[in-house]
Parts: C-alpha cells; sequence; structure tokens
C-alpha cells in the first residue's frame, strides 16, 4: 500500500476579480517540518519568539532551526493575530 503524503507548500491562484470573503485559501504544511506558535503582537516582536523557540524549545530536543525565512498565517484583518510555522530538521549528528 503506497503512503499518502505532502512534501510541498501547495497554493491555488484565482484569476480575475473575486471577492474577498469568497476567496478561497490553501495552506499545506508538511507534518514534522515545521514549527509553530501563535503569535498576538506587532511584527517587531517576532524576532523575540523566534529566538525564544530555538533557545527554550528546540535547544533541548534533536530539532533545530532549518532556515530563517517562516510563514506567516494571518488569523484576522488586524495583521496582529497571526501564526507563525518556522522550517525545522533533525539536528545533525557532529
Amino acid at each position: 500500500m503506497q503512503k499518502a503524503f505532502t512534501e510541498l507548500f501547495c497554493g491555488i491562484e484565482i484569476s480575475g476579480l473575486v471577492p474577498a470573503p469568497q476567496r478561497e485559501d490553501l495552506m499545506c504544511i508538511a507534518g514534522g517540518k515545521y514549527a509553530s506558535f501563535t503569535l498576538i503582537s506587532n511584527r517587531e516582536s517576532l524576532i523575540q519568539e523566534m529566538i525564544n523557540l530555538k533557545y527554550q524549545w528546540l535547544d533541548g530536543t534533536d530539532y533545530e532551526i532549518r532556515e530563517l525565512i517562516a510563514l506567516e498565517e494571518f488569523l484576522d484583518d488586524t495583521y496582529r493575530n497571526r501564526k507563525i510555522y518556522v522550517p525545522i530538521r533533525k539536528k545533525m549528528n557532529r
């Protein structure tokens, strides 16, 4: 039996004039590839939260930040309430 899985960021492009309330957005996040947290704050605090993620959460695990480009999902129209997805990977044995 073949196991289904998602490896890539996916999206749907809708062309033409589409009213905002009827627009559909799709974001596929591969399981085990991202750490996520919810942030209700200004943009400047994102840097501090990324530092906290590394030192307070990831340093005690087998994972590390894979790259510094994070995905943001805005949860409301204020752009303050958002979910952050940080790419992670298993630490390499040294």
